[in-house]
């Protein structure tokens, strides 16, 4: 019998078991080398299910034919849900990020993360289009990673049974929806040029100034005067983030302003909802993703130098006249 987490592929999927284990092999080894295998493990399987389903489009077109196109078929995302589809996206794009961001290194987190989605999809995969129900949770024992502190904290990290048996199909769990977010924020501040705990992006930041002198900011974003320009605060999903994270993120913003003397941009994310609040100027609005340091220090800086509208004076060569002096 193969050995590993994925050997329930190895009877009729050989070479999904084969991508599938040289990821699982990497785990430890290389984060980069697994994140790119999950990656290649998850488009075989993805093209695999448009050659053979046929509820699936028809795919014409090589410009088509990439795992992201595939993967945004409104067909594919119906067939596999919003929940498997958010998993196996962060797994495109951590693989992604390991191949075109050489200078921003994949954690073995990040890597770990990609091989739970990918353990999990297979599942769903193998139960979907088998006769065979697949659901035993994924086991780092089963790959024989040396413990260390990160291992053992992760390993503690009860991961869910990902696909269980309803009257109408088989239904599809996240195997921990904790750590999927997590990487969500992780990508897209990597991806908007922030490098997780390097000197300008601080994870679990200690608000010295806060209330209790012991409160901690998810994440908070540096300039490069080494003052704060960002806060980020991360909430469940099922948190409404607007509300109760941009209210968190201001009374960080207060600990922060004390300390540096400047009023951070707050943001708030619970990694698939993300939110952005200038509360000196702007109410609250949703955005994509975060911003770069450029973009950060335009918004701080719109502030020193915008004037008020009122005390702008009226250009008397364009518009000179009285009821057009008045109007304005």
């Amino acid at each position: 019998m193969p050995s590993g987490n994925f050997h329930f592929l190895a009877d009729n999927f050989e070479s999904f078991f084969e991508q599938a284990h040289k990821a699982e092999n990497f785990l430890q080894e290389d984060a980069e080398a697994c994140a790119i295998f999950c990656r290649k493990a998850l488009e075989e399987m993805v093209i695999w299910m448009f050659d053979t389903d046929r509820n699936l489009d028809v795919i014409y077109d090589d410009d088509e034919n990439t795992l992201n196109a595939l993967m945004h078929k409104p067909g594919f995302v119906r067939l596999v849900g919003n929940t498997l589809f958010t998993d196996i996206n962060a797994i495109r794009r951590t693989g992604n990020n390991a191949v075109h961001f050489s200078k921003k290194k994949i954690s073995f987190k990040d890597a770990y993360t990609c091989i739970i989605n990918l353990h999990a999809f297979s599942q769903w995969l193998v139960s979907y289009y088998g006769d065979k129900l697949q659901s035993e949770p994924f086991d780092i024992k089963k790959i024989g990673v040396k413990a260390n502190e990160e291992i053992t904290q992760l390993a503690e990290i009860k991961l869910k049974e990902v696909v269980t048996e309803t009257p109408t199909g088989i239904e599809y769990h996240s195997p921990s929806e904790a750590l999927t977010r997590e990487l969500y924020i992780d990508l897209l501040l990597m991806e908007a040029g922030w490098d997780v705990n390097s000197i300008d992006t601080k994870s679990e930041y200690l608000l010295k100034h806060s209330a209790s002198g012991t409160d901690r900011a998810d994440y908070v974003l540096f300039g490069a005067d080494g003052k704060a320009l960002a806060v980020v605060e991360a909430k469940k999903t099922k948190v409404d983030g607007r509300d109760k994270g941009l209210k968190q993120a201001s009374r960080y913003a207060d600990a922060l302003e004390k300390e540096f003397g400047s009023r951070p941009i707050l943001f708030a994310s619970n990694g698939f909802e993300h939110y952005i609040w200038d509360d000196l100027n702007y109410p609250p609005r949703e955005v994509q993703g975060f911003y770069s340091e450029e973009d950060l220090e335009t918004l701080i800086n719109r502030r020193i130098i915008a004037t008020p509208i009122a005390d702008q004076a009226v250009d008397k060569t364009i518009a000179g006249r009285y009821y057009q002096i008045e109007s304005i």
